[in-house]
């Protein structure tokens, strides 16, 4: 009951916050380019995206309840900014080499120990379920599963992608409550991740 109540809070929570954040539905195909057109991919239809400055066209935040609900984010930039984009961190200062011949294995290996920190600052105990090599549009990347609790002891999990492209890390993560969320929207992430294409 008490967990039942905590998602009925958190959803009320959501709905709040979406309401003053400058969110937008998208209601058509729409294909999403960074500012170098480097990297393009198809926006999850019928979900919400926040809206943000041109400065932040390397960044993209999608939900489709609420994102302490689930949560899609891609981010080409810096290892900074794209820790701060899946742990919400605002201020924390990674310190990851980038390589262009990188090895997935030892590249999964430093993101997840930057991205456990910034976890770690916020009070979450991330757990590795899964880590292995995998592809992003037919690149090598590195892919991590993790599971944790929040403040209230709900479960969530996120499943992470990962890779160097040109100079910058290229993140596509998932997040989402284990129970109900993750497996109904899980399939609208896979679509997305099939969709993304490297110029």
């Amino acid at each position: 009951m008490k967990k039942i109540f905590s998602l009925i809070i958190t959803f009320a929570l959501c709905l709040g916050l979406a309401a003053c954040a400058p969110w937008a539905k998208i209601r058509e195909n729409k294909v999403e380019q960074d500012a170098s057109k480097l990297v393009s991919f198809s926006a999850p239809l019928n979900w919400m995206q926040l809206m943000q400055p041109p400065a932040n066209a390397s960044n993209w935040r999608y939900t489709r309840d609420g994102f302490a609900m689930q949560e899609l984010v891609i981010s080409y930039d810096t290892p900074e900014v794209a820790i701060r984009s899946l742990s919400g961190k605002h201020d924390f200062q990674a310190q990851l080499k980038l390589e262009e011949d990188f090895d997935s294995s030892e590249l999964a290996d430093q993101f997840l120990g930057q991205l456990q920190k910034a976890y770690a600052a916020l009070n979450l105990n991330i757990q590795v379920l899964e880590r292995g090599p995998a592809t992003i549009a037919n690149r090598d990347a590195y892919r991590l599963l993790l599971t944790w609790k929040n403040a209230k002891g709900l479960d969530y999990q996120q499943e992470i992608y990962g890779t160097v492209y040109k100079g910058k890390l290229l993140i596509i993560a998932y997040s989402a409550i284990r129970k109900n969320f993750w497996q109904r929207d899980y399939p609208q992430y896979q679509q997305l991740l099939a969709s993304v294409k490297l110029r």
